[in-house]
């Protein structure tokens, strides 16, 4: 717990078995978040696990692999749907998360100029929506976010998105 910052919760259940500690210690070592880290083990690699009934040993996911992954989030080049996309592949295959990424097109586009122009175009495009978000209804704005993310086929950074949409709006 104190080592790599996790709370009690995290740490009973990453220490239920040896393998499981230890593939968890495997991913977390020198990650600057290993909390995100601790999320994926308890998260999608014991889902997986249970439901096809593997052991450790049977498991394609390398821990730098995942490291990766957790990693790709972070910098915003994947959003956490195309990373569970990403993950389903790594478990399947044994492939390395950046390969996946360029394979399976969800590269999350994060570039703040061609978020800028997307956003003014939906904004052009929902000016019902503008007005009503001006006249204090809050939902209008996850209204527009929803239709940016649209626009972008799903690969627009939400949170770019939204910071623009609430820069342009005000």
């Amino acid at each position: 717990m104190k080592e790599y910052g996790i709370p009690d919760y995290d740490a009973s259940v990453l220490t239920l078995t040896k393998e499981l500690s230890d593939f968890f210690e495997a991913c977390a070592k020198g990650h600057k978040n290993p909390k995100a880290i601790s999320n994926w083990v308890m998260g999608e690699i014991l889902r997986i696990m249970k439901e096809k009934e593997l052991d450790f040993k049977d498991l394609k996911i390398k821990p730098e692999d995942l490291r990766k992954l957790v990693d790709l989030i972070e910098a915003g080049v994947l959003s956490s749907t195309g990373a569970k996309q990403v993950f389903e592949e790594m478990f399947k295959t044994g492939c390395e998360p950046e390969a996946l990424v360029d394979q399976l097109g969800l590269k999350q586009i994060s570039d703040e100029d061609v978020i800028v122009e997307l956003v003014r175009k939906v904004l052009n495009e929902n000016q019902k929506s503008v007005e009503d978000y001006k006249n204090g209804k809050s939902n209008a704005l996850g209204f527009l976010v929803g239709q940016c993310m649209k626009a972008s086929k799903g690969k627009g950074n939400p949170q770019l998105i939204n910071k623009i949409l609430k820069d342009l709006l005000a």
